[in-house]
């Protein structure tokens, strides 16, 4: 079974619609779990560190990269199950 959008064409800018509001909750959610759990008692040693932008790649990162690119595929499977998506074309 490939993944796919299911109608494609149809109630477009309502799929639009709901997928970015639940991306953008969903990456406030992410953004809220990184400094939840980047506290003193986590390692705050940068893994990598990406040169040009100062940007240190911490384990409290990479859980909060994990946890959205999981999230953000469950959103793409809910809003394309044929349930879901006849509702939004209604």
């Amino acid at each position: 079974m490939a993944i796919e959008i299911y109608k494609k064409g149809q109630a477009a800018l309502t799929r639009y619609t709901a997928a970015g509001t639940c991306g953008a909750l969903l990456a406030w959610g992410c953004y809220s779990l990184f400094k939840a759990i980047y506290l003193p008692g986590w390692p705050r040693f940068a893994l990598v560190q990406v040169p040009g932008l100062g940007l240190a790649i911490t384990p409290a990162f990479l859980i909060a990269v994990a946890v959205f690119a999981a999230a953000g595929f469950g959103i793409f499977l809910v809003l394309n199950r044929p349930t879901t998506a006849d509702l939004l074309i209604d």
